[in-house]
């Protein structure tokens, strides 16, 4: 698209939109546009409205009023269909691409070539994959099976495709969740060169130094009501953070004077051959926060992992107070008062069809059930004590756990964990995807655990976060702890230092 007259077009203008599920309003009355050349960030807490507003203008959802504008001119977008022909294409959070055919067959899903209208003409398709790829920067052989990519190549796998489908809007939801910081960086490139090139793009995240690196214009939702757009060069984050949860927060990250005690779990000599992972040693007391922090594949899942029981050790040893514990499985860990919180809460923690109440009860089950007969009345009273506590947002509990928001799920989660009554507990990467309401409230719950006498122990890739609620750091750097560090006393710089072994220290 062209620029006129210094000033942006209007790609796409969504006017008074308003959509409500089961008689409750989720969109009232929202404007949003986005401009040719720009990128646009759309922002606020886990269920305030950004994906169903964005899913309307993809076609997935109808809005019940409101206009939409394609380049000033009306549009019907019924179906994901209608969207793709009126230029506009979604990338989600849960990718669309097919795992076990090529990133060829991918790119040209619905529309491969043909020799004479009948046979698959695969030396055009794989030429034509090259094009579409190269016209992002991507370099992927066409011939990959598209599930060995990792999460970033697939996505740009998925950018490459509707941009050959002639997209001018392009909406991104939390693009970088799973991302490493070498993918983001290729993927901010990619952005960047589209936008110079004049097409629109939406980005909806949760990550405040994300936005402020990328977007020309920022606008918050909350409660599914427009709080704000504003240039992104006239906000400060904590002004947008005050938008989005409808609040001042000064203290964003919560840690009491909390006074660790008795060693509650020692891990000796601990070692993954196969995962290059050891040895590990360190302790853990009660009432203390002890995060793992590291860059993305040092070891850190992979320890906690090991100690769970979920992954099995060649060498070391677990001590759960002062006594050597054999754990195998979930179950064994369990047993041994040691809770987990795994890394991806979708794939790994949630049951999505099932509703809130089962999702809460399912580990502490035994709880809840005399003779072998379950106890509807205990569950239906854990989950209300549990939905007030950690102030889950749901209709009712009998709402399927899929389609709360994703900090509502990691809530759920949480739950789960604390209904089983662990003394241990473990939260790999807790607040990922979660916005900052919800992260607010799980460091409010992670503080009382510990004020409370249990052990805690983190994995989190977020820096400001690891500082900000724990009493120890463990630094991984290729498997190996070579540091610990007081996190009262500490710098990013410092810990990077280590992750990136420019210093090295092994303990």
């Amino acid at each position: 698209m062209d620029l006129t007259n210094g000033k942006s077009e209007k790609l796409l203008e969504l006017t008074g939109i308003s959509k409500k599920f089961s008689g409750t309003y989720v969109l009232t009355d929202v404007d949003f546009e986005v401009r040719a050349g720009e990128i646009h960030a759309l922002m606020g807490e886990n269920g305030a409205g950004k994906s169903t507003l964005m899913k309307i203008a993809g076609g997935i959802h109808q809005p019940d009023s409101g206009t939409i504008l394609v380049e000033a001119k009306p549009h019907t977008i019924s179906t994901p269909g209608d969207a793709i022909s009126a230029g506009i294409a979604m990338i989600h959070q849960e990718l669309s691409t097919v795992p076990e055919m090529t990133v060829a067959e991918n790119l040209a899903l619905g529309r491969e070539p043909t020799r004479a209208g009948i046979v698959v003409d695969r030396g055009e398709l794989y030429s034509e994959a090259k094009r579409k790829l190269a016209r992002i920067g991507v370099e992927v052989d066409p011939g990959t099976r598209m599930g060995s990519l990792s999460v970033g190549l697939q996505q740009m796998v998925e950018i490459a495709r509707a941009v050959d489908q002639n997209a001018q809007i392009l909406i991104l939801d939390e693009p970088t969740a799973a991302l490493s910081d070498t993918e983001s960086e290729r993927l901010f490139d990619v952005l960047a060169a589209m936008k110079a090139n004049g097409m629109g793009l939406i980005y909806i995240s949760h990550r405040l130094e994300e936005v402020w690196r990328l977007a020309d214009r920022v606008t918050v939702l909350r409660d599914g009501h427009l709080v704000a757009t504003n240039d992104r060069n006239n906000l400060d984050q904590h002004e947008v953070v005050r938008q989005m949860v409808g609040r001042k927060i000064s203290d964003l990250y919560i840690r009491g004077e909390r006074k660790p005690g008795d060693t509650i779990l020692e891990v000796s000599d601990l070692e993954a051959r196969k995962s290059k992972i050891g040895p590990i040693n360190f302790t853990l007391r009660r009432g203390e926060v002890l995060t793992l922090v590291g860059l993305i594949g040092a070891g850190r899942t992979e320890t906690v992992r090991l100690i769970y029981g979920v992954d099995k050790a060649d060498a070391g040893s677990v001590k759960i107070n002062g006594i050597k514990t054999q754990i195998d499985s979930a179950h064994d860990a369990l047993k041994a008062g040691i809770g987990m919180v795994p890394e991806s809460r979708k794939e790994q923690a949630i049951f999505e069809v099932r509703e809130l109440s089962d999702n809460i009860a399912f580990s502490s089950l035994d709880k809840h059930s005399r003779y072998s007969v379950t106890l509807w009345s205990r569950i239906r009273k854990t989950a209300e004590y549990y939905i007030e506590q950690l102030k889950i947002r749901a209709r009712s509990m009998r709402q399927l756990v899929g389609t709360l928001s994703g900090g509502n799920q990691q809530k759920v989660v949480l739950s789960r964990l604390l209904a089983s009554s662990p003394e241990i507990l473990i939260l790999d990467e807790p607040t990922r995807g979660v916005d900052v309401g919800a992260k607010r409230d799980i460091y409010a719950i992670i503080n009382d655990l510990a004020l409370e006498g249990k052990a805690v122990l983190i994995v989190s890739s977020d820096l400001p976060e690891a500082l900000g609620i724990s009493d120890r750091l463990l630094v991984y750097h290729e498997g190996k702890i070579i540091r610990e560090l007081d996190a009262r006393n500490t710098t990013e710089e410092e810990v990077m230092m280590y992750a990136t072994g420019l210093a090295e220290e092994s303990v």
